[in-house]
């Protein structure tokens, strides 16, 4: 139950169906499409999952800490693992050798830590928040919507 307001769990969702749309994306422009088209796929992917970080970290780990202290402490362990992947992706990226199987590995554990998430800490976090955390939240998420 929200109490008023947008559902932190089905935001959440929904931004992590974003980012897996614009991994698909940066899939087919790696697929065929120049640098430039892959360049920017990539630049518009990091930035969204970098935003997805940022977004829990700042709003939702702190309402977990107190009870769920381990799980928070994981999320931050996944979220560090994840940037390094994304940095060492953005280099191949800019020196032109991204590739689709280069990729896999990221994505992999990106879904995985989504499916944690949905399962775990959204649900936690959904009757922790209130209506400014979601007002937070969704300008956070997506800011040319706010």
């Amino acid at each position: 139950m929200t109490h008023g307001g947008e559902d932190i769990h089905a935001l959440l969702a929904a931004d992590h169906r974003r980012l897996e749309q614009l991994f698909c994306e940066l899939e087919n422009a790696v697929e065929g499409a120049d640098q430039r088209t892959i360049q920017r796929d990539w630049t518009d992917f990091e930035r969204g999952v970098l935003a997805h970080f940022e977004a829990e970290e700042r709003l939702i780990f702190p309402l977990l800490e107190s009870e769920h202290a381990r799980e928070v402490e994981q999320a931050k362990r996944d979220h560090e693992l994840v940037r390094t992947l994304l940095a060492n992706l953005g280099v191949r990226t800019d020196l032109h050798l991204l590739r689709k199987e280069v990729a896999d590995e990221l994505i992999a554990r990106l879904r995985e830590h989504a499916a944690w998430e949905d399962r775990t800490l959204y649900p936690w976090a959904q009757g922790k928040a209130c209506g400014e955390t979601r007002g937070a939240l969704r300008k956070l998420l997506m800011p040319e919507s706010s």
